[in-house]
């Protein structure tokens, strides 16, 4: 046998029902195949075998179906992936015939560990190949980096928070200082009053008068002057206000935010990018669409645009005659790009990606009636979050038959050269 595919991993959306699903992969034994539950919230759990699933079709080229002892909840992800142990088993001995079949499947067994390291080499982390030497961090150095970033951004939005507290304070007290010019204020009119009434009063005492006036003027400065002040201050305090929030909102958005989506449940303090911006709960809620409740959700003003990976573009056959093959590509392909698929089961036995050029084909299976099918593609590189689903649809056109001429038998031979009919 040959190992002509590179598919080792296939994904579910349990229902909540189905608790049989298929696998189109070769494994080599029924304990070669791993299966793995992931809850909407991110839980993983891995199913123990025998006694959390069966496994029948090992060692088909097609592959087999995994059957779970109960059915997953509706809502997780059903994960089914080959996992070998890395040992070499074949022994040869000098002298001995030649079995082509035990150095193939040898072959075949290094060629699958090959394939399962490279399905997890990408998923991890990885440097551009040109990267010097020099700036290679391990994986020790880059999760300290990494925390040092969180405890910086946990910094700054700490920072943030004490500058709003002090923003909120020091408004208070230009509050407080305008309270105050406005009763000065009031003051200084009323002493203008009495001098104005005391000038009225006193005019043979014309200079008794004016220097009653003069007083009056000079408070009424003062009281003006107080006025411009607190309401200086005022400015001042909402201006650091404003810059409060907009540091508490660069801080927030240093966290690793992710997509809102409608089936999880958030709790407060959480920050989701929706619609290209950055929101955080305010409270806890399930459904709640950012942006229609202020009580659920509150705006950052974080543009998530700029740190999201572009969508992948499908292109290719959009109708073919079932049992064809059809094909397309990623216009927009990018090698340092990882590309997650979610592929149609009736396609998955056929389906083939060229992760070197963004090419793929799989072959349109037989209808009975024209049948469309949708391939999904996201996206996703390194420091950035996972792009929106790039879909095509491919229609497998049904070939009707055409009846043919009706032929008649009879038990009779008249009509017939002279033979022996028996």
């Amino acid at each position: 046998m040959t190992v002509a595919s590179t598919l080792s991993k296939v994904s579910y959306a349990a229902d909540g029902s189905l608790a049989a699903f298929p696998f189109p992969f070769r494994v080599l034994t029924p304990r070669d195949l791993k299966m793995a539950l992931r809850t909407p919230d991110g839980t993983e759990t891995a199913l123990a075998f025998p006694a959390g699933y069966s496994v029948t079709g090992a060692g088909q080229d097609a592959g087999g179906t995994a059957t779970l002892a109960q059915a997953p909840a509706a809502g997780q992800t059903v994960v089914l992936y080959r996992d070998l142990a890395l040992t070499q088993e074949l022994d040869l001995a000098n002298n001995d015939p030649f079995d082509a079949d035990q150095v193939e499947g040898a072959f075949d067994r290094l060629t699958m560990i090959a394939q399962q390291l490279k399905e997890q080499a990408d998923r991890a982390l990885t440097y551009a190949v040109s990267t010097p030497t020099a700036e290679i961090m391990s994986a020790t150095e880059y999760l300290a980096a990494v925390n040092a970033k969180v405890s910086a951004a946990q910094s700054a939005q700490s920072g943030a928070l004490a500058a709003q507290g002090q923003a909120e304070a020091d408004a208070a007290q230009a509050t407080a200082q305008a309270e105050n010019a406005e009763a000065s204020k009031v003051a200084a009119q009323t002493a203008r009053s009495s001098a104005e009434a005391a000038q009225d009063a006193a005019q043979t005492s014309g200079a008794a008068a004016q220097s009653a006036q003069a007083a009056a003027a000079t408070y009424q400065s003062a009281a003006l002057l107080s006025a411009q002040a607190a309401q200086s201050s005022a400015m001042s305090a909402a201006a650091a206000q404003a810059g409060a929030q907009t540091a508490e909102a660069s801080a927030l958005a240093m966290v690793n935010a992710t997509a809102w989506a409608s089936g999880t449940a958030y709790t407060a303090n959480q920050c989701v990018i929706y619609a290209g911006q950055a929101y955080r709960a305010i409270a806890g809620s399930t459904g709640v669409t950012p942006g229609t409740d202020p009580s659920k959700w509150r705006l950052l003003g974080f543009d998530a645009t700029a740190y999201t990976t572009a969508a992948p573009t499908l292109t290719g056959t959009a109708s073919a005659n079932e049992g064809t093959t059809a094909s397309g590509s990623v216009s927009n392909f990018d090698a340092a790009v990882a590309y997650v698929w979610t592929i149609p089961s009736a396609l998955q036995s056929t389906w083939s990606f060229n992760s070197a050029n963004g090419a793929f084909s799989f072959t349109l299976p037989l209808v009975s009636a024209d049948t469309a099918y949708t391939l999904s593609l996201c996206a996703t590189k390194a420091g950035e979050l996972r792009s929106a689903a790039g879909t095509r649809t491919v229609t497998s056109l049904d070939i009707s038959i055409q009846a043919g001429p009706t032929l008649t038998f009879t038990d009779s031979t008249a009509g017939w050269p002279d033979g022996d009919f028996s």
